[in-house]
């Protein structure tokens, strides 16, 4: 373990700490204000979509909503359906469910519904820009497009409306969920129509902000959360509040508390291949559903989870111990569901010294899967011609190698030295005898503060 100590002689407050993590207004982000939501005009092509809404607002139009597969795709999804349906009682408005992990209009069940029932309007949050293809297909065939993203853009759609925070035309955060860029659609839907109705969904915001490991530091996502789901008293959303106060059981709790406590088990069914369940998990958050059968449904699915994840790694125990040998571990098996790759490689690392880890299933020689790893890797991986891709976060990614490549890419890392010490970042490093008792309880007001970009702070006490 190496230790970075923070401070040197100065002394340590609250404020200065924040200002450590990146916060650049620690007055605001101690006692939020809400300056930070509203700039939803930023986005320059929000306005153009709304048009679009309003347009097929006033017809007896159908619109389709493809709902992404992850906890962010929910809250993207929930939170739009239910603005849309108290928008206008002229439209048909229908959520499409992947079965899988395919995302956006990749989904080829999805496409294949899209061109027999032809909706007049396909919108796609959390998901979709880089459809390049079949936007244009959807454009031939008549139907309108809306995408509302914040993932990396590669291939960008040019036909319907494409709003992604991260367009370097927009003056706005890169850090922001796929259900916050969904949310300043509806404030500008608000402005567009003249309502108030946007603020009742950042609970849903909020939560996509945890679940998608989005940093808090920033000011907007800091706002979100405080205002939208700090305490239990934030949270509108009925389901929400039902999976809170049974899986949490309290109305004070942290953002690690949701880590570990809810949005796992929400994980657990947008991981499963049980569609229905995918389905009445959405319309127990948009309120048509039984809450109580259905978070007995969500405890059920993360119990199978883990016995899923188990089973795995029992019955490939000599492989992967073997694999643990290498300095970059690469898991393949017809054993492995796609969808609990990254869960797997999680647990692997574990097992293996905390190396970095690569777990996958192989389709048609190639291997899809997901990375695990203590150090920042994605970048170097995405550089390496040995990998076809790697896309995400620098420690936990998705990635795509060819079959042929992965022994080689296992030996190229065995050729280089790489540190697994963790780096651990403390305010100070004391000894028992030399603690400032000013120090202790400094920090227990703030709990609700610590997140992801925000860590809780450590002290590193030696000689004990």
């Amino acid at each position: 373990m190496q230790i970075n100590e923070l401070y040197g002689n100065e002394p340590i407050t609250v404020e200065s700490y924040l200002e450590k993590c990146g916060v650049e207004d620690t007055k605001e982000y101690l006692n939020p204000t809400g300056k930070y939501i509203d700039e939803w005009w930023k986005y320059k092509d929000i306005p153009y979509a709304c048009q679009e809404i309003e347009y097929w607002s006033k017809l007896d139009s159908t619109v389709f909503i493809i709902q992404d597969g992850d906890v962010d795709g929910i809250c993207s999804t929930v939170i739009l359906y239910q603005y849309l349906m108290k928008l206008s009682d002229k439209w048909t408005i229908k959520i499409l469910i992947h079965s899988g992990k395919q995302r956006g209009l990749d989904d080829e069940d999805i496409m294949n519904r899209i061109r027999q029932e032809k909706p007049d309007l396909v919108i796609i949050p959390d998901a979709g820009t880089n459809n390049y293809e079949q936007a244009n297909e959807l454009c031939e065939l008549g139907i309108g497009l809306i995408v509302l993203d914040h993932h990396d853009i590669v291939t960008p759609i040019d036909k319907g409306y494409l709003v992604n925070n991260q367009d370097p035309r927009y003056d706005v955060s890169r850090n922001g969920s796929g259900a916050l860029v969904t949310h300043k659609f509806l404030q500008g839907l608000d402005n567009q129509f003249g309502l108030d109705w946007s603020g009742y969904f950042i609970d849903l915001v909020a939560l996509s902000l945890v679940s998608d490991s989005m940093i808090m530091s920033e000011m907007e996502n800091r706002e979100y959360y405080h205002f939208g789901l700090e305490t239990r008293d934030c949270v509108n959303n009925e389901f929400l509040g039902a999976m809170i106060d049974r899986f949490i059981g309290s109305d004070t709790y942290t953002q690690r508390d949701l880590g570990f406590k809810i949005i796992p088990k929400l994980n657990s069914v947008c991981r499963c291949n049980d569609v229905e369940l995918k389905q009445q998990l959405i319309l127990a958050f948009i309120g048509q559903c039984d809450i109580n059968e259905t978070l007995d449904m969500v405890e059920q699915a993360h119990q199978n989870q883990i016995k899923i994840v188990d089973d795995v790694i029992q019955n490939n125990m000599d492989t992967i111990l073997s694999c643990g040998q290498n300095n970059l571990i690469v898991f393949a098996s017809d054993d492995v569901p796609r969808s609990y790759s990254g869960l797997l490689a999680g647990k692997i690392k574990t097992l293996c010294d905390n190396k970095p880890t690569i777990v996958g299933s192989i389709k048609d020689d190639i291997m899809i899967g997901s990375l695990r790893s203590p150090i920042p890797l994605r970048e170097e991986l995405d550089n390496n011609e040995l990998v076809d891709w790697a896309s995400g976060h620098e420690e936990s990614c998705g990635v795509q190698i060819q079959v042929d490549n992965i022994q080689a890419l296992v030996d190229y890392y065995n050729t280089i030295e790489i540190s697994y010490t963790p780096h651990i970042d403390v305010l100070k490093s004391y000894s028992i005898k030399s603690i400032p008792t000013r120090l202790f309880g400094l920090f227990e007001p703030y709990n609700a503060l610590w997140g992801y970009g925000v860590n809780k702070p450590k002290f590193h006490i030696k000689n004990i």
